[in-house]
């Protein structure tokens, strides 16, 4: 069972994190984060220490938040999967195979980050 200084943590956790993000950002993309299918005892690879801290952040919770304090703001929380996450030029939306490089270029425009 978790102590109540635990859960004040992770809630200034909640607030300072979410508070950076709709301060900065106009849209914020929200990976999905399957908590209870990662924590399944069944084909897991996680072990159970990992799996206890993973679930103490609350990450609905969090997630539930951020959309609430981005709805107050006037922003935009886009719930997304992962899926080309690493090989999609965020600037552009364009698809970029970057194998093992550290870099992204985008092709339009040039530009590289990293």
């Amino acid at each position: 069972m978790k102590n109540f200084s635990d859960i004040l943590l992770v809630n200034e956790l909640h607030h300072k994190a979410a508070r950076f993000l709709v301060d900065n950002f106009d849209v914020i993309l929200l990976p999905t984060f399957e908590t209870s299918q990662m924590s399944k005892k069944r084909n897991r690879k996680l072990r159970s220490k990992t799996v206890r801290n993973m679930l103490s952040f609350g990450h609905y919770r969090f997630k539930e938040f951020l959309k609430q304090k981005a709805s107050e703001t006037g922003k935009i929380v886009v719930d997304v999967c992962e899926a080309y996450t690493s090989k999609t030029v965020s600037w552009t939306g364009e698809i970029v195979n970057i194998g093992g490089s550290k870099t992204i270029k985008s092709k339009i425009d040039g530009q590289v980050m990293d």
